[in-house]
């Protein structure tokens, strides 16, 4: 093999003579550690090895302690996937990637990640019960989701200033984690990144960040002090739900948003200071929560909410329901603005407040509008093109050579897709079949070597679609 090759797969040996006469502990190719066959409780990676391959280590239960070159730069997915009795290991300063699951129920008990490091995979340190202690550097650019999820003893996380997102469910189920500083420049805190932590006592809230996710927060029970910087616009569902120890929050006047459960189960005992005729005031009207006024801000807010804001986009689905929040006995009137495009209907009354539903008919943008009284509240639905075809990556076929495409009608109207090719000489059309809302569609090779052309659908008032380009080979 040419030392050019600078990565291949983890098997590429599995099977050859080299692989069954290999008689040492360590297969290194390259500088890659492809696998250890060994059983010593300490291991030395010797100088030179670059990479450890994927489940170059798994499942290896007499491994203690394992010493990590200096040059090494990347470890592998699962390298050291269920090593149930490793606890110690020191990351060298040239590592730069460690892949998915490649810690998960290990017994590690600190994790000091090198200043360098740019990628953490998912779930890279999961189950790790003995992790006590775990520090991320700035340099960590691609942070995967569930990275110390259910790590039980875990207590203290130290987050240099200069990442800026804690994916989700990054600390979820960290039970003992009570020690956590989240630096200024963080702008995201993704689904469940601290749920189920239940000794947090505080939280630091980063002054950029711009939404409090659902289920951020869940299940902290002990977490009694949080500070919203003023650029929260959104609290959502769910994110302090079951704190029980949270007793008062202030609502800065930038919340335009905050979810009907997003407190829940602590509703009546919770005191929320904010400022009148904003969400804050608003949540308190419909929640049971206190209200204690900090002032007035501009004019009154309708006597009604709505679960959705700002723009819902349809993306591959046909219908959305919403939910209208009010004490009216009335059922809402609603409008869109644009009915060709997006319909909207009344769907029923619920305990929790009146459903409506809108239904995608075209590719279109529409003003959803709500009316209870003289107070309206609008969000906007946008509709991409209506039809979805399992095809979109371009493909030679060979003269004379067939191929079908499955196209999707994702609108609710009952049209069905034209079908058609960008030139009639290069491939023939023909309509097969319909079956629920995929219609299938043939092409034909009729045309000659380095023919090529576009396949495109199209729906009544829209314009057509390409999908992909086809050549004949």
């Amino acid at each position: 093999m040419s030392p050019s090759v600078t990565d291949f797969g983890t098997s590429i040996f599995e099977g050859t003579p080299w692989d069954q006469n290999f008689a040492g502990d360590m297969m290194i190719f390259n500088g890659v550690l492809l696998s250890y066959r060994g059983n010593a409780a300490s291991v030395v990676i010797p100088d030179g090895v670059t990479k450890i391959a994927a489940a170059a280590f798994k499942n290896n239960t007499a491994l203690t302690q394992v010493t990590l070159p200096e040059g090494l730069r990347s470890i592998g997915d699962e390298a050291f996937f269920q090593c149930s009795n490793l606890t110690g290991i020191t990351f060298p300063s040239s590592l730069q990637s460690i892949g998915k699951q490649a810690f998960i129920r290990t017994k590690v008990t600190e994790a000091a990640l090198p200043d360098g490091l740019i990628h953490l995979g998912d779930y890279a340190f999961s189950f790790c019960s003995s992790l006590q202690k775990v520090s991320l550097p700035a340099s960590l650019a691609e942070f995967g989701t569930n990275t110390f999820f259910d790590c039980e003893n875990l207590t203290t996380a130290f987050i240099e200033d200069g990442i800026r997102s804690i994916p989700l469910a990054t600390f979820e189920s960290c039970t003992h984690l009570d020690g956590v500083i989240l630096p200024d420049s963080i702008t995201e805190i993704g689904n469940a990144a601290f749920n189920g932590c239940e000794s947090l006592t505080e939280i630091h809230i980063p002054n950029q960040l711009t939404e409090i996710q659902s289920s951020a927060f869940a299940d902290c029970k002990k977490l009694a002090n949080v500070t919203l910087p003023e650029t929260v616009t959104k609290i959502d569902s769910l994110a302090f739900y079951n704190c029980y120890t949270f007793d008062t929050i202030t609502i800065p006047k930038g919340i335009a948003f905050i979810d009907s459960s997003a407190f829940q189960n602590i509703e009546s005992r919770l005191t929320v200071r904010g400022y009148e005729n904003t969400a804050a005031q608003y949540y308190t009207n419909n929640s049971g929560a206190k209200f204690v006024s900090l002032g007035v801000v501009g004019t009154p807010l309708p006597k009604f909410s709505l679960d959705t804001y700002g723009t819902y986009d349809f993306g591959s689905g046909k219908t959305y329901c919403y939910m209208v929040w009010t004490s009216s006995s009335t059922v809402p009137k609603v409008s869109s603005s644009n009915p060709a495009a997006v319909s909207v209907s009344f769907e029923k009354k619920t305990p929790a407040g009146y459903l409506f539903r809108i239904n995608r008919l075209a590719q279109g943008t529409s003003k959803i509008t709500t009316t209870v009284g003289s107070d309206s509240i609008s969000f906007t639905a946008q509709a991409g093109p209506s039809v979805q075809s399992d095809t979109t990556m371009s493909f030679a076929l060979k003269k004379g050579a067939t191929y079908t495409f499955r196209m999707t009608a994702l609108s609710a109207s009952t049209a069905v897709p034209q079908f058609s090719v960008g030139n009639g000489s290069v491939f023939q059309t023909q309509y097969v079949k319909k079956s629920g809302n995929d219609y299938y569609f043939k092409i034909t090779a009729t045309g000659n070597s380095g023919d090529e052309t576009g396949i495109y659908t199209t729906m009544p008032g829209e314009n057509a679609v390409r999908h992909c380009i086809v050549k004949i080979a």
